[in-house]
């Protein structure tokens, strides 16, 4: 860094203009990487997980194979906020192909790595989404000796299931599933560390509220007429189980809409000593980063 640095004075000096601009943009760029970089961060900000290592074998992994050597912004301020070290529940409030799923990947290994007892489930109420999530997981996971499994449809378990109950270090289900698992499995809960809810936002639907009824219309009236209470108040209902069943479990609460009038309330009810949800814009999912104090 120090020879480039030197080279762009030299250039500048000799007033060769594109060679300066040449190192200018290198001496940037590697700034740049060294902030956003996989490693760095890690190391920076959950050392711990680095003397691990099946962390450094993922690390290498991710860039090897899927191109990942570096952290999005959305991702560095879910990193620095702790998500990987700290003990509490999480609301990370960001928009759609922000990099939600590394972030649970991310939180998911810690709690593997830290607990060799310890299992994770993720709750996507789309079967859809549930496979989509197994393949993004098992790719990564799978390659470190982790069983990744998924649970859907079904008012009941085959032996094949109930196989994967067993084994599976990371249970990927839809709500439904997982309702039917607490009931009827009640011990395979006991060793769960983390619990990601994806696309939380959906605890918001089938209930309505005051402002959404119609004329004189009553609740009462409102939810006769749909016939149902929809899949939000199951959801809320199964996550209020979790929690009396796994008072320790820390619950990642991921959502993309979810309204900034309910995010605080969802927030003390996830957590204990957080307030605030960690909440992403748009324009932090890029990386506009000023790096001009880290150049001078």
């Amino acid at each position: 860094m120090m020879s480039i640095s030197k080279s762009h004075q030299y250039f500048q000096r000799a007033r060769e203009v594109s060679l300066g601009v040449i190192a200018s943009e290198l001496r940037s760029s590697i700034v740049s990487f060294k902030m956003r970089s996989t490693w760095h961060n890690i190391r920076s900000y959950a050392p711990n997980l680095l003397d691990d290592p099946v962390w450094k074998i993922y690390l290498r992994n991710i860039a090897f194979e899927k191109s990942i050597t570096e952290f999005w912004a959305s991702q560095l301020k879910a990193i620095e906020a702790g998500v990987l070290t700290n003990d509490e529940s999480y609301l990370v409030q960001m928009p759609t192909s922000a990099g939600k799923t590394l972030i649970a990947e991310l939180t998911i290994l810690s709690a593997l790595t830290t607990d060799d007892d310890s299992r994770c489930l993720y709750i996507a109420p789309y079967r859809a989404l549930v496979h989509e999530i197994e393949r993004a997981l098992s790719e990564t996971l799978s390659s470190l000796g982790y069983r990744v499994s998924t649970l859907i449809g079904g008012f009941e378990f085959d032996a094949f299931q109930n196989f994967l109950i067993t084994e599976s270090d990371v249970l990927i289900a839809t709500p439904e599933k997982t309702e039917l698992l607490l009931r009827t499995h009640p011990e395979y809960f006991e060793n769960i560390d983390v619990i990601v809810v994806d696309e939380g936002h959906i605890v918001d639907e089938g209930v309505p509220s005051f402002v959404d009824l119609v004329g004189e219309k009553t609740f009462r009236e409102e939810l006769e007429e749909k016939g149902t209470l929809g899949r939000g108040p199951l959801l809320e209902l199964l996550i209020t189980r979790l929690k009396r069943k796994l008072p320790e479990a820390r619950v990642i609460f991921l959502s993309a809409v979810m309204p900034e009038t309910n995010a605080s309330d969802f927030v003390t009810w996830l957590s204990q000593e957080r307030t605030e949800p960690l909440r992403i814009s748009p324009a932090e999912c890029n990386w506009p980063q000023k790096l001009d104090h880290v150049l001078r």
